[in-house]
């Protein structure tokens, strides 16, 4: 293999710098774990002096590859993502090597398209997105909203409610944010239309310092569809007791919760059998790529008919065609459960990290 390289590195073609890109960055990932940390920055330093020396179809090619690497490798992987979007969207997204400041620094001056990849994220922290409402775009507010992995602060939580006076869809998104203070819910139950009211006061009465506060405000239709909510979290948080002694199965459940769009209560339980977060769950749930919850399905060994009804409920709730409802499934049924395993093992140990 060195030797090839070697042969690779003194060739000045376009292609041929490419091919040395390419054979570094399989050589980097499939020995990953062997390396020292100084390592590990040497190769990144060596794998960096090329990134000048290729294409843009190369530098893509190589942000895909490394995107999830999660050891440190000098400052590749922020060249990577102050690059053009085509490259920098992968690490954006996916790179688990970014501190909230590092990500603020680059939501504070690099394009709206760079802002939309960092939205994504599977969780961000207040002081991003206080970056990403304050300077995105209609597209980035909607997604940072959307993203139930991202925390969001009183003050941005007020800058998304004057932003979704004129704006259904970040309306829509609102509704679903069960986590804001109640000042602030009120404030969004006379910015909404009437059925998303109805859900964000349904999805905040299942906490229950919320029901208190809230009950005596809403009329009686809405109070007795909290009062149902909380009831309904209960018998979730008793069903989990169930299937840990046996007494019903999780997969009964998850085609209960999945057929009658009970997300909040499906995510409760997932997260509480993959020990995880429920907000990460929840945002794996309603996230269009399905990658995450199919990983997740395929480690906790969830059979085909829950997986469908999950797909089913999905594609409800992101009014998504019967096609992509149907690839889910098949993309669960070609999943390794080990490979699965091993990378919520991973999801987990970052989260506590």
């Amino acid at each position: 293999m060195m030797a090839s390289l070697l042969v690779l590195a003194k060739e000045t073609s376009g292609d041929k710098r490419r091919e040395l890109l390419r054979s570094m960055a399989d050589l980097f990932i499939d020995r990953e774990q062997d390396y020292s940390d100084r390592e590990l920055v040497l190769f990144g330093e060596v794998i960096g002096d090329l990134l000048d020396q290729v294409d843009l179809d190369g530098r893509v090619e190589l942000s895909r590859k490394i995107a999830d690497c999660d050891r440190q490798t000098g400052d590749l992987h922020l060249r990577l993502a102050e690059d053009r979007i085509e490259v920098a969207e992968p690490v954006l997204r996916d790179c688990s090597l970014f501190d909230e400041d590092t990500l603020a620094e680059i939501a504070g001056r690099q394009s709206q398209d760079h802002l939309y990849a960092i939205s994504r994220r599977g969780s961000l922290g207040t002081k991003v997105t206080d970056v990403l409402v304050d300077r995105g775009e209609k597209r980035v507010v909607r997604a940072v909203t959307n993203n139930l992995g991202a925390e969001i602060s009183d003050e941005s939580f007020n800058k998304i409610l004057d932003k979704a006076a004129d704006d259904p869809e970040l309306q829509s998104a609102v509704s679903y944010r069960a986590d804001m203070p109640l000042e602030i819910a009120e404030r969004a139950l006379k910015v909404l239309p009437p059925e998303k009211r109805d859900r964000l006061v349904a999805l905040m009465a299942e906490e229950p310092d919320t029901v208190t506060a809230l009950v005596g405000k809403a009329d009686a239709s809405t109070r007795q569809l909290r009062l149902a909510q909380s009831r309904r979290r209960l018998q979730t948080k008793g069903l989990i007791v169930q299937i840990r002694e046996n007494e019903i199965d999780l997969d009964s459940v998850l085609v209960l919760l999945a057929r009658e769009d009970r997300y909040q209560n499906m995510a409760l339980i997932l997260a509480e059998f993959a020990r995880m977060k429920e907000s990460v769950v929840l945002n794996a749930l309603f996230k269009v790529d399905d990658g995450a919850i199919v990983l997740l399905l395929k480690a906790l060994g969830v059979t085909e008919p829950a997986v469908k009804a999950i797909a089913q409920s999905r594609g409800r709730r992101l009014n998504l065609p019967a096609s992509m409802t149907d690839r889910l499934v098949a993309a669960w049924r070609e999943a390794d459960a080990l490979t699965a395993d091993k990378v919520m093992t991973l999801s987990r140990l970052r989260a506590r990290g």
